[in-house]
């Protein structure tokens, strides 16, 4: 029954107008960034080329070089968390259709269902678009380019001390287009771990207007970038999500936070499951 739900749950999200609406945003988005690179490195001999997988979107090198596709990402994606799915369930308590859901299928496997499919979606709707910018590069540009947007070469100090800073690391030395697609399925999971974490807020604690969800996970993350602008206390959230990202950093702020979230999630809709939700 959970898996039925679920299945069901994804399909009907997936083609609701927030769903689209958030893919056509970070769609636009990363075919500006690619269309930007073609003209800019047409032409461009192989030896003189940057690594395909350097010029994506999500790739922090980037920022060596141009940094305005990473500005308007961080700038959109705390807004665009919660457009996908996560309002869904504040929806259908508001039409009274969580109250026959819950009858039919019992609060904890409704409640479950749901957030299952948020996590699903909303990982989807924040990776497909780089994903496909992957694929994009890997047609336009020479894979056989290793080229680094600070201009260091591969054999370069400096190069080997920045690379040994990427969180999967060893993952990157077996094949950085390997890495670049890990990288950005994680990306979209830690976005949709946050929808998840928030509809789960949602059956906790009933909010008269939808769009007061929208808050928290933006709050979230505009907290680490203003608790960041110390030096010495660095919880950027961008840090921690976009590829290639170099510059030394505490990982263990991460697996904390993605603990803490998924503690939340699951601890939570076991509490809310357990509300009365005929009111």
């Amino acid at each position: 029954m959970y898996f039925k739900a679920t299945r069901t749950q994804i399909k009907l999200l997936l083609f609701q107008w927030g769903a689209l609406l958030a893919f056509g945003l970070l769609l636009a988005l990363m075919l500006h960034n690619f269309v930007e690179n073609v003209l800019e490195h047409q032409g461009t001999e192989v030896v003189l080329m940057y690594h395909p997988m350097k010029l994506l979107s999500l790739s922090y090198d980037k920022t060596n070089y141009k940094a305005d596709t990473m500005m308007l990402l961080v700038q959109l994606v705390p807004l665009l968390i919660c457009i996908p799915a996560a309002l869904s369930l504040a929806k259908e308590q508001h039409t009274g259709a969580s109250v026959l859901m819950a009858s039919r299928l019992g609060s904890r496997t409704y409640l479950f269902s749901k957030v299952t499919a948020v996590f699903v979606v909303t990982t989807l709707v924040f990776s497909l678009p780089f994903l496909l910018e992957i694929v994009l590069n890997c047609v336009s540009f020479p894979l056989k380019a290793t080229g680094d947007l600070a201009n260091w070469t591969i054999y370069d100090d400096e190069y080997i001390q920045t690379t040994q800073h990427f969180l999967l690391y060893p993952l990157y030395r077996l094949s950085p287009y390997l890495y670049a697609v890990v990288e950005t399925l994680r990306f979209g999971a830690t976005m949709g771990l946050l929808a998840a974490a928030t509809l789960t807020l949602s059956a906790l604690v009933r909010v008269k207007f939808r769009v007061l969800l929208l808050l928290p996970p933006f709050l979230l993350l505009q907290l680490s970038a203003y608790l960041s602008q110390s030096q010495y206390f660095d919880v950027y959230w961008a840090n921690y999500v976009t590829l290639f990202h170099g510059e030394a950093r505490d990982d263990l702020v991460l697996f904390i936070a993605v603990a803490a979230l998924l503690a939340f999630v699951i601890l939570g809709t076991l509490c809310a499951s357990k509300k009365d939700w005929r009111n």
